[in-house]
């Protein structure tokens, strides 16, 4: 005989590990905190039927009845929230979109790993005429780079607009 599932396709079963699991949430006034296992970004895990899901992956399924075919992401920002309303379901690119639209990433000329500016690139790219200038050994000195970075800028494999 097949269990009883419910509305959100939950076995009736699941009643006692459905309690033990909101009873691993903080609610504050804003986000509500998963405070049980965490991995290491602050995403919390939990483990339902031998398998491991993100809490806030979970909670999905909880609230929607089942398990979201793309990412869940966070309007909120804060890895640790599980409020449904805070939530949204969306492709990679849609979450790194929305981390560019409210500042949280890094694009174009702004970087903290980038060593030259794109105006600098370009200036390496006038000053190297093979066999003139000095060549490679110059420009590798003038800018701290290596062989390598500046044979990649060279070649617009690297800081191209």
């Amino acid at each position: 005989m097949e269990r009883q599932r419910n509305n959100k396709g939950q076995y009736a079963s699941d009643k006692n590990f459905i309690e033990r699991f909101w009873n691993k949430v903080k609610k504050t006034n804003t986000c509500w905190l998963w405070i049980g296992k965490r991995r290491i970004y602050g995403y919390g895990v939990v483990k339902y039927k031998n398998k491991e899901y993100s809490a806030h992956r979970f909670v999905w399924f909880l609230t929607y009845g089942k398990f979201p075919k793309k990412l869940v992401c966070h309007k909120c920002d804060n890895p640790p929230c599980i409020r449904p309303d805070h939530l949204f379901e969306g492709t990679h690119k849609d979450n790194i979109q929305d981390a560019i639209k409210k500042g949280r990433m890094l694009v174009g000329r702004v970087s903290h790993r980038r060593k030259l500016t794109f105006q600098q690139a370009e200036e390496i790219r006038k000053k190297y005429i093979p066999k003139q200038y000095g060549g490679m050994q110059k420009l590798i000195k003038e800018y701290g780079l290596s062989k390598r970075s500046i044979a990649l800028i060279l070649k617009r494999e690297t800081y191209k607009k």
